[in-house]
């Protein structure tokens, strides 16, 4: 008997791709209880994952150690998109299954890859499928351009302002914390990180419902544009479909900017004067003037120093107790194969080399297992 397993897979969460993710697992299981040689090991699915990378696909990862690890014999599946969108993804997990005998079999596109020209017509179909989720990619991001340009926001909420379908709206606690943080830098002349210190005593939370306030976090939120009305979008880009790794725009691509696009928070007028007092405490500290010991600009370096000091002695700690659980177990497995005798009038330890036992003739005796010998299992060793 076989142990097959199905791998299916959609691309979006959409409520007809549901209905379609479910067919899938439902046409997996009668496929496979109707053949007499083969027995259903499992079906893996994956939804609402893109095709075109395997890091991210929980359940294919799964099906594939799976199979590493001798529990599956053959995986069906639909067609090669399905699988991968990612020729280079395609034929290496392909060529690595095959090597361990494990079989792939893609319905719709008549491959099974336990045929000698398999690999041929599997890299045909699968550059296919790359190359339509290249266009896919790009009609996406084409249209996402165009909405953008229409006003549509792209993104989550964020501290002082909630987004719902692909608008800003103002949370008015939210942006109370944002007031406060512009007013302690610009008029109380705090730095950020006093700021995010005293954010953190009074335990105010962030927009991720923590009292994590860093410097950074504060900065970020004194240089974002959308506090005074706003909207500047594609900050970052995609340079690569396949691996979907998201990069910082500096230039790559034109971004959507749209001025008083949404209610302010911060009027205008205070939020420039507070671009500039960061620009200005930023040459400030780079150089190495009179301005760079004032108390604000002393306090932040002093506690980001201190952060980052605590951050390596956490990190050193760690890695000294690492090697010591090493040291310690190598040391231990050491005396366990050594012995203590007396030379020259002091005390050693000496290695002990284990040696098979042997009879009378040099030849070696055959070992019992340690729950025969310890039943007393006579051994017969017939001499050569």
């Amino acid at each position: 008997m076989l142990q097959v397993a199905a791998y299916c897979r959609v691309s979006t969460d959409k409520d007809d791709q549901a209905n379609s993710f479910e067919a899938q697992q439902r046409y997996f299981r009668e496929r496979i209880e109707r053949e007499p040689d083969w027995e259903l090991q499992g079906i893996y699915a994956d939804e609402g994952i893109s095709g075109t990378s395997t890091k991210k696909r929980v359940e294919f990862n799964r099906m594939i150690h799976a199979a590493e690890m001798g529990k599956i014999d053959l995986i069906v599946t639909k067609e090669v998109s399905r699988f991968a969108r990612n020729t280079v993804d395609a034929l290496k997990i392909t060529r690595e299954l095959r090597r361990r005998d494990v079989g792939v079999l893609f319905l719709n596109d008549n491959i099974d890859t336990r045929d000698h020209d398999s690999e041929f017509r599997l890299s045909i179909m699968s550059s296919v499928a790359q190359e339509e989720s290249r266009k896919t990619s790009d009609r996406s991001k084409w249209g996402q351009t165009r909405s953008m340009e229409q006003g549509v926001v792209f993104g989550g909420s964020l501290l002082g302002y909630d987004v719902q379908g692909g608008k800003m709206t103002i949370n008015p606690e939210g942006a109370e914390i944002v007031r406060l943080i512009f007013r302690k830098y610009l008029d109380e002349r705090k730095g950020c990180g006093t700021i995010a210190r005293e954010l953190r005593e009074a335990g105010i939370l962030s927009s991720r419902g923590n009292c994590s306030w860093s410097s950074a976090t504060v900065t970020k939120i004194l240089k974002n544009e959308k506090y005074c009305g706003d909207l500047v979008q594609k900050k970052t880009y995609t340079p690569d479909f396949l691996t979907h790794e998201k990069r910082y725009n500096h230039g790559q691509e034109p971004r959507v900017e749209i001025k008083d696009h949404h209610e302010p928070i911060i009027d205008r007028e205070t939020w420039q004067a507070v671009q500039q007092e960061l620009r200005r405490r930023n040459r400030a500290r780079g150089s190495g003037g009179e301005v760079r010991s004032t108390e604000g600009l002393v306090e932040e370096a002093v506690e980001d120093r201190i952060a980052a000091a605590l951050q390596l002695l956490q990190f050193l700690l760690q890695t000294a107790f690492f090697l010591l659980l090493i040291i310690s177990t190598v040391g231990q497995d050491l005396l366990q194969n050594t012995e203590k005798i007396r030379y020259n009038g002091h005390f050693i330890r000496r290695h002990i080399v284990h040696r098979a036992p042997q009879d009378v003739h040099g030849h070696i005796l055959p070992q019992l297992p340690p729950y025969a010998a310890a039943q007393g299992v006579p051994c017969s060793v017939r001499a050569a």
